[in-house]
């Protein structure tokens, strides 16, 4: 957005962020466009993949085998039967717990959007209000500091989310490389 707005001293003033005190045209045209560009699009794309991926997720896992072998008689065509039913549920079993993963890691995506939108929201209100002139916020430095502080602290919430409930998969790929 070039030069619409510029840093300055934020909140307690013990960190930059954007010069809320800015009441341009071009600084509220510049908060205005930071809230579409920078929260509310990639919230809409967010929510629309990770409604997909469940969807697509959650159909797959009540897919049923559709494989039904006959019963003969003849002892050579049981024995094969047997084998191919016997492949037929290892394939299967491995396919759900594919899923089971994928089930985790849905898991895992929806909270990490859960908490970009906790903390990001304050952060984009404030900046909506800035937009249409309230200037509560601007005058309680606490709020603008505590806003800050949540949206830059969601930058660490994924590696730590994904480390907690991937951890599992992890480990067993590490322990299946080094054998």
């Amino acid at each position: 957005f070039g030069r619409m707005s510029a840093y300055a001293p934020e909140g307690l003033g013990f960190h930059c962020g954007l010069d809320w005190f800015d009441r341009s045209l071009a600084g509220r045209i510049y908060f205005f466009l930071l809230f579409v560009d920078v929260f509310f699009i990639p919230i809409i794309i967010v929510i629309y993949v990770n409604v997909y991926i469940q969807h697509t997720v959650y159909r797959l896992t009540h897919l049923k085998p559709s494989i039904l072998l006959e019963l003969r008689t003849d002892s050579n065509e049981n024995s094969l039967r047997r084998h191919v039913s016997e492949t037929l549920n290892e394939k299967e079993t491995r396919r759900l717990l594919r899923l089971y993963e994928d089930r985790r890691f849905v898991l895992a995506t929806s909270i990490s959007v859960i908490i970009y939108m906790i903390a990001w929201a304050p952060y984009s209100i404030v900046a909506l209000a800035q937009v249409f002139g309230d200037q509560f916020s601007l005058y309680n430095p606490w709020l603008m500091t505590t806003c800050a502080v949540l949206a830059k602290l969601s930058m660490i919430t994924n590696p730590i989310i994904y480390g907690i409930l991937l951890k599992g998969r992890i480990m067993m790929t590490l322990t299946l490389n080094m054998k």
